[in-house]
C-alpha cells in the first residue's frame, strides 16, 4: 500500500532476493478479469518470479469422489457457501493472462536479441512496450480506493473488452516484425 513495483524491485535487488506471489481467487467475488490482469500485465510489470496457486481444497481419495480419501482440487466450490462453483471463466482468464505475459516477455527477449542487428525495429518495439507500461496504474492512482485489490480495480477500469486482444495483437506484430529479415 502506497509503494511501487520499482521500490519493491530495488528492495529485492538490495537483498539479493526474489518475489513470488499468491494472488489468487478466494471466492466467487473475485472477478474473472482480475485473473487475467494478475497473471498477465501485473506479473509482467512487477518484479515477480512466480505466481503460485493457492486456490485449492482438500478431498479424500479420488478427486472426483470427495468421500474416499485426501486430495486437492482447483476451482471447486466457493468457500463462502461450499456449493457455488468458482466459474471456469476464472481459470480461462488465468490462462489468458499467462499468454498475455508470454507475448510481452517474448517481445522483450527479441528486442534484446535483435537490437544490434535491427536497431530501428527493436527501438520501435521498445517504444511501444514503454508506452504500454506507462499506462499501467501507479501507487498514487489507487491511493483513494478503499476496497480489496485496489490495483486490480484500477487496471479493470483502464482495460476492458477487446483491449487485451489489441495489446496482444500489437505485441505479436512487433514480434513478427523483429523475426522478419532486416
Amino acid at each position: 500500500a502506497g509503494h511501487s513495483f520499482e521500490e519493491l524491485a530495488k528492495d529485492l535487488k538490495e537483498h539479493n532476493d526474489d518475489a513470488w506471489i499468491y494472488y489468487n481467487i478466494r471466492g466467487s467475488f473475485f472477478l474473472a478479469k482480475w485473473m487475467r490482469i494478475v497473471n498477465g500485465m501485473y506479473m509482467w510489470t512487477g518484479p515477480f518470479k512466480a505466481h503460485c496457486i493457492w486456490k485449492y481444497y482438500r478431498f479424500k481419495g479420488n478427486p472426483l469422489d470427495e468421500t474416499d480419501g485426501l486430495d486437492s482440487g482447483l476451482a471447486v466450490p466457493d468457500p463462502a457457501d461450499g456449493k457455488t462453483p468458482i466459474p471456469t471463466r476464472h481459470w480461462e482468464c488465468y490462462r489468458e493472462g499467462i499468454d498475455d505475459m508470454r507475448y510481452l516477455c517474448m517481445l522483450e527477449d527479441l528486442i534484446a536479441e535483435k537490437k544490434e542487428k535491427t536497431p530501428a525495429k527493436a527501438a520501435a518495439a521498445q517504444h511501444w512496450l514503454d508506452a504500454l507500461r506507462a499506462t499501467f496504474p501507479k501507487a498514487e492512482d489507487v491511493a483513494d480506493i478503499e476496497l480489496e485489490s485496489p490495483l486490480l480495480i484500477e487496471f479493470s477500469k483502464r482495460y476492458v473488452g477487446d483491449e487485451y486482444q489489441k495489446i496482444r495483437r500489437a505485441a505479436a506484430d512487433h514480434i513478427m516484425n523483429l523475426l522478419s529479415d532486416p
